[in-house]
């Protein structure tokens, strides 16, 4: 049997539609078909994601035997694990990188004024930060 088969099984037998599956993973209601009629593999993310929704082990819909389980579901979270710090990493480097690119500006623009004009700048600034239209949202 294939995954899609595990997961049509693991999904029926706990009484779920394919749109309810889609609605609780996050994902259209055609990628479950999909997954199910064997068009597409589900990534290991969403794979997890799946399992832990129909309360299956991965291993299960992975359609593995108990000594092949361990080690296949093992490599499966690994490669979770680093696509989600990879993802991450990217992010971090490009907000390191658009936050010196603008403080670099910001100090250009700083050492070219003299005394007095860097003391206005600031004054400017700090006005701009009691404006709300230009203040950050705070989360």
């Amino acid at each position: 049997m294939s995954v899609g088969d595990h997961i049509k099984n693991a999904r029926k037998s706990v009484g779920m539609t394919q749109k309810e599956l889609a609605e609780k993973c996050g994902a259209a209601e055609i990628t479950i078909r999909q997954y199910e009629s064997n068009k597409r593999e589900p990534r290991n993310d969403q794979l997890m994601k799946i399992a832990r929704i129909l309360n299956v082990e991965l291993y299960d819909l992975l359609g593995y035997t108990a000594p092949e389980q361990k080690e296949h579901v093992q490599k499966a979270r690994s490669q979770v694990l680093q696509d989600r710090m990879a993802e991450r990493e990217k992010k971090t480097v490009s907000l390191e990188t658009q936050i010196t690119r603008s403080q670099e500006t910001v100090l250009q623009y700083m050492e070219s004024l003299n005394g007095n004009g860097q003391a206005e700048a600031i004054r400017l600034v700090e006005l701009l930060t009691k404006i709300p239209e230009y203040k950050k949202e705070r989360k």
